[in-house]
């Protein structure tokens, strides 16, 4: 899948190493005819794939980010060439500050939303290795991981991630769905699955959850708000931010918590902002000369 360039930003996880015609049962189409058209449509793909991902579609998701991933390959190859044509011997693999600026930069999208995907489908993804872990561990962030030690550290019931699918007339559920499938629709809590979950599927929780994302949408829905719910009957606190506008992270604790908590506080605000990637759309700046 091309040379081992950059480190961890290079990794290319299994669900990625497999062919278009495989997944389609035909071609993906044209690749453009100089490195201009790849860079477009590498971008294409990996806004697109960010896009399947927030409405919490699996294959439109891993297509878009296997689109990518090609296009990447065919443009690193490129450089490749050239390089070793310069140079005036074989295979030469280039070193990361070697590489155009705009390759790194769409390099680091990619594993940002590489590893974005690797959580919203970790479910899907499980069920598909016996180590799940190994990959994980390779992407540029391990957002599972980063869950699981939040929740020991702080002994939370639950932390997990809540998909809304209310009124998404093409909502089928989460996993792959054949195109022709007939799906029902889906009603009341089945609206609002459970993405991931660590340790638990907090099911006896739903209730309040939902009643929360609901009650609490237009702070939520500014996408710059830590939401705390004190459940007086459950004795549970319920703290929550927007992901993306469909998807809530949700941490689950069997006592009272406030603002003043600021570890929660900062542990939830930083991983949702994490998980939207603005940090590398930020650093993409025009030159200035």
């Amino acid at each position: 899948m091309g040379a081992e360039i950059g480190g961890e930003e290079r990794f290319s996880p299994p669900f990625l190493r497999v062919s278009a015609d495989q997944l389609t049962g035909g071609s993906e189409g044209g690749k453009g005819g100089g490195n201009e058209g790849l860079e477009c449509e590498i971008l294409t793909h990996l806004l697109r794939s960010q896009l399947e991902m927030q409405m919490w579609r699996f294959l439109q998701s891993l297509m878009q980010l296997h689109g990518a991933h090609t296009r990447i390959t065919a443009w690193e190859r490129t450089l490749q060439n050239r390089e070793s044509w310069k140079l005036g011997f074989g295979a030469t693999f280039l070193k990361t500050n070697q590489l155009p600026a705009l390759f790194q930069w769409l390099l680091k999208l990619k594993a940002a939303f590489v590893s974005k995907f690797s959580l919203y489908f970790y479910t899907t993804l499980a069920q598909q290795t016996q180590d799940m872990k190994m990959f994980t561990n390779k992407l540029t962030t391990d957002y599972y991981h980063k869950i699981q030690s939040f929740q020991r550290r702080n002994d939370a019931v639950a932390v997990l991630l809540v998909f809304d699918a209310h009124e998404l007339e093409d909502y089928a559920g989460p996993g792959y769905h054949h195109p022709d499938k007939v799906t029902e629709p889906v009603h009341d809590m089945e609206c609002y699955p459970i993405v991931v979950s660590y340790p638990v599927k907090p099911l006896n929780h739903m209730v309040n959850i939902v009643n929360v994302l609901t009650e609490r949408a237009a702070d939520l829905t500014a996408m710059d708000r830590v939401v705390f719910s004190f459940s007086a009957k459950e004795q549970s606190t319920y703290v929550m931010a927007l992901c993306d506008p469909r998807m809530s992270l949700v941490v689950i604790f069997d006592s009272k918590k406030t603002e003043k908590d600021t570890h929660i506080t900062n542990f939830v605000f930083d991983m949702s902002l994490q998980l939207r990637c603005n940090k590398v759309f930020a650093n993409l700046k025009l030159s200035t000369k």
